[in-house]
Parts: C-alpha cells; structure tokens; sequence
C-alpha cells in the first residue's frame, strides 16, 4: 500500500459526509447518542493521528478509523463528521490520544477476535458440510 492511500481514503469518506448536519430531536436538542458517537470520533482521530505519523502502523490505523467510522454511519448517518473531527481534534491531548488509543484499540480488537471465531465455526462447519457454509443456527 502507498504511504499515503490510508489517508486518502479516510479523506474521501470524511469529504462525502462533510455535508451532511449532525443529527438532533424534534425540540432540536442533540441526539441522545451522541456521546456514543463522539467517543467513536475520537477513535477515528485516534485512527489519523497515527497513520499519518507511523508509516509502519498507517495500515491498522486505517482499519480502525474505517471501523469507527462505520460504527457511526450506522448510528447517526446524518453526523457531520469533518465538524465533529474538528471539535474533538481541538480538544484532545496527547495524553487523550495514548488514552483513546488504548481503549479504541481494545474494542476493536475484541470484534477482531469475535470475527476470527466465526471464521473458525464457518470453516468447520464447512469441513463437515462441504457444500454449505454457514452453520445451523444455535
């Protein structure tokens, strides 16, 4: 992967939902998932951060920033996401960034592990099943 593909394609998504406005109720209050979907933010600053000051860790930082970034399209796909990266990014320390990083990276590190399991009952259920793939519901 080029250097900086990662940071390009992060760029892109960002670009297609910079138009849009963060969601709010009918009284115009803010959304009640909000602090759900600024946590996930700061994993995508987490995710830019360091792809684009570690070469050698651009292509999980991508992965990561990708992955929060779809978190918060599923729970608010009106979210003005270059906004909200440019609030929080304003906000956050290094010291939030190692702090986030930490968290961030374990959550996604356990859908990580939860996937692998999948993959693993898949492809045993595939063994003994050849011509389906997926298991019978438990």
């Amino acid at each position: 992967m080029h250097k900086s593909s990662g940071l390009i394609v992060l760029a892109a998504i960002l670009a297609l939902w910079s138009s849009q406005a963060w969601s709010h109720n009918a009284q115009g209050a803010p959304d009640p998932q909000e602090a759900e979907t600024i946590a996930d933010i700061r994993c995508v600053i987490v995710g830019l951060v360091i792809a684009s000051s570690d070469p050698t860790k651009q292509a999980a930082a991508t992965m990561l920033g990708l992955y929060y970034i779809g978190r918060i399209e599923g729970r608010a796909p009106t979210a003005d996401l270059e906004t909200l990266i440019e609030r929080e990014a304003g906000v956050m320390t290094r010291a939030d960034i190692a702090s986030e990083g930490k968290r961030c990276g374990a959550i996604l590190s356990a859908k990580g592990q939860e996937l692998a399991k999948i993959g693993k009952d898949i492809s045993e259920h595939a063994k003994t099943s050849p011509d389906k793939l997926t298991p019978p519901a438990k």
